[in-house]
């Protein structure tokens, strides 16, 4: 299944904690990235990471779409903040990723 970069960044992010690929199937990190992916284009804004109420927004989704997964809870907070980070660094150098 291929990625794209933004795929594979949020991929990455998931992974990053080797307790989470012994317990999760590849497949199901590749679909979370998939879709992690699609939800922060549908939802990202012109400098969305600098407001509290769209921040809140993006992290709801992001720990909804963990939970229907059943990425380990006790590594989806650190999961969050890290796919928030990583999502606002594509706002910043993608442009074309914020919608218009």
């Amino acid at each position: 299944m291929e990625l794209t970069y933004e795929e594979k960044a949020f991929f990455d992010v998931l992974t990053a904690d080797p307790e989470v690929i012994k317990s999760m199937e590849s497949d199901i990190l590749i679909k979370i990235a998939k879709e992690l992916a699609k939800t922060i284009r549908d939802n990202l804004s012109h400098a969305w990471h600098e407001k509290a109420q769209t921040q809140a927004k993006m992290r709801k989704e992001i720990k909804r779409l963990l939970r229907k997964y059943d990425y380990p809870p006790n590594k989806s907070e650190k999961a969050i903040q890290q796919v928030l980070e990583q999502a606002r660094l594509q706002c910043i150098y993608n442009k074309s990723l914020v919608a218009k």
